[in-house]
């Protein structure tokens, strides 16, 4: 911005000129213990649906954006078909690698999926959200439910 000021002439000189750059470090991040997953995800969570989607990122490493991106017809017996990946601005769209894949699915985490998706108030179909919002049914729901939940 002062390099612009100065050479559109509205300042005479820049008093940032010489100065190094400064960039303070990154703070390392950490990955969760299988300990301290299991304790997260046997606490009560205000809401199921960020549980669960937290869950199935954490054990299948879908992004959040393909998390919210499911639907009923992408849960098979034993897997996911990721197909699709949720933009707020471009709503359903191709994943970012733009390639479809097989994900393996805990059988565990498999029986949750159908279970909420027949919790959603707008009823249920192949193309219907597993992660629905209570707002809008060709929506899911908000991203900021994910990392708000966790």
């Amino acid at each position: 911005m002062l390099r612009w000021a100065k050479a559109n002439e509205l300042l005479a000189v820049n008093p940032a000129e010489g100065l190094m750059k400064f960039s303070g470090g990154t703070a390392e991040r950490g990955v969760l213990t299988e300990s301290e997953a299991r304790r997260l995800f046997a606490f009560e969570w205000a809401d199921e649906r960020a549980r669960i989607g937290n869950l199935l990122s954490m054990t299948t490493g879908l992004r959040a954006g393909e998390v919210l991106g499911l639907q009923v017809c992408d849960i098979g017996e034993d897997r996911l078909y990721v197909r699709h990946s949720w933009s707020n601005k471009e709503d359903l769209k191709n994943t970012n690698t733009g390639e479809k894949r097989t994900v393996p699915l805990l059988e565990t985490v498999r029986d949750e999926l159908p279970t909420l998706a027949k919790k959603n108030p707008h009823g249920i179909g192949p193309t219907s959200f597993v992660f629905w919002s209570v707002k809008r049914a060709d929506r899911p729901m908000d991203f900021h439910f994910l990392l708000d939940g966790l």
